[in-house]
């Protein structure tokens, strides 16, 4: 594609939406997630609507901040606690 093509308002073949319904599993940390999890289509998970956040659906706490992010930032290391969500 050329910049004046990306420019207008047509639809694209290269676009795919992704708003729907999404089965989704949450788990408290990456290593907490089954091995299985990856690999199959979640049939046993919970069903939410994207786009949202699972905050809005119940999963984990909100984190919200106007001043200071409240998970120290400290790469490459990630935090033992770090919520995960699996959708398919």
């Amino acid at each position: 594609r050329n910049s004046e093509e990306a420019r207008t308002d047509r639809p694209s073949q290269q676009l795919r939406s992704l708003n729907g319904e999404w089965r989704f599993a949450w788990f408290p940390a990456p290593e907490a997630v089954p091995e299985r999890r990856l690999e199959c289509d979640l049939p046993e998970a919970d069903t939410v609507v994207v786009p949202s956040n699972w905050q809005m659906h119940g999963y984990d706490a909100p984190i919200y901040t106007n001043v200071t992010y409240p998970i120290t930032v400290n790469p490459p290391f990630v935090p033992t606690e770090n919520p995960t969500g699996c959708y398919s």
